[in-house]
């Protein structure tokens, strides 16, 4: 599972635009995306892109 360690990972091995376009994919569960809105990655549904460019 992704939380904001792993997602913090991410992004230094991929880069902040990949894992923005992969949080934004249809490919992404359901699930995945109510245990991100636990970190507040996710608010309401929508990616809280402010929270991911502070991890960069």
């Amino acid at each position: 599972m992704y939380n904001l360690q792993a997602l913090k990972r991410k992004i230094a091995k991929e880069g902040l635009e990949t894992t923005i376009q992969f949080l934004l994919s249809d490919e992404i569960p359901l699930q995945l995306k109510q245990e991100l809105e636990k970190d507040h990655i996710f608010n309401n549904g929508y990616l809280c892109l402010s929270l991911l460019y502070s991890l960069a």
